[in-house]
């Protein structure tokens, strides 16, 4: 079964990140969540603790969870042009770091590692 579950096709701004202690891999949570079928894509770009990376995108609409297996996940979401809001979760670790994109088109770029 592969490391990385959901695919997503999308370009992003801003920049966060939450750095962990370990350089091994971890579970890593990523909870997309807003007002109901509000649509999205991302990318997702996973590194493991070999430096092997992975990238898989994915298309659809909130609520959707993704889970991920590694030591760095680079994240790119843009919401669908609709006036809703889309809010993302990302937990690693102890550490939780919560995103929302509220314009029309909105993008999000966010690192974990």
């Amino acid at each position: 079964m592969p490391r990385l579950f959901p695919t997503i096709a999308g370009f992003l701004m801003g920049i966060s990140t939450i750095s962990g202690t370990h350089a091994q891999n971890e579970m890593i949570t990523v909870e997309v969540d807003g007002d109901t079928r509000v649509g999205f894509s991302a990318e997702w770009r996973l590194t493991d603790s070999d430096g092997h990376e992975e990238v898989s995108t994915f298309q659809g609409e909130a609520p959707r969870t993704f889970h991920f297996t590694g030591t760095q996940l680079e994240a790119s979401l843009q919401k669908d042009g609709s006036a809703e809001t889309l809010s993302v979760m990302i937990k690693k670790g102890g550490n939780t770091n919560r995103h929302s994109i509220g314009r029309a088109d909105g993008r999000l770029h966010v690192r974990v590692r």
